[in-house]
């Protein structure tokens, strides 16, 4: 995630150069200019692709969206109660006392997850139809459990 920023202006930038966009000049993503160029290519495009993987959860179906954040929020809470502890410094997102998960997770999916999936959509156009159709849905339903979490 530390590197995620500088990722994506990467991509951005190789797909400027090549003009890839809405499904066209895939073939060029690859860049076969030479072999450095070539390997560079490859091994942007895979950190991007295994970057998108790894946060691919929050554009699933609601439900398996949800099981999964309730899953690593759990691992995060349990990492802030050790620290707690151990009277250290509570890392950002793992106080269970503070912190508000659906809210984190309309702003994690709208800053971090949609951005990275709307570049590959440049590629493959059908993203569109599915991760991101989910994200929007997904957003507009973490919006209703942060204000239901709001009220209480």
């Amino acid at each position: 995630m530390a590197k995620m920023k500088d990722l994506r202006a990467q991509l951005a930038d190789h797909m400027k150069k090549f003009n890839i966009e809405n499904g066209h000049n895939t073939d060029c993503l690859i860049d076969t200019t030479n072999s450095r160029t070539t390997e560079d290519s490859k091994q942007l495009v895979a950190n991007s692709i295994i970057h998108a993987c790894d946060i691919s959860t929050s554009l699933r179906e609601f439900e398996v969206s949800t099981q999964w954040a309730d899953l690593l929020f759990e691992e995060f809470f349990n990492q802030g109660d050790m620290e707690k502890a151990q009277n250290l410094e509570v890392s950002m997102l793992c106080d269970r006392d503070t912190t508000t998960m659906a809210s984190g997770q309309t702003g994690f999916i709208q800053f971090i997850v949609v951005p990275i999936f709307e570049q590959l959509a440049q590629i493959t156009p059908g993203i569109n139809d599915v991760q991101l159709a989910n994200g929007k849905i997904n957003i507009n339903k973490w919006n209703v459990r942060s204000e239901a979490e709001r009220r209480q």
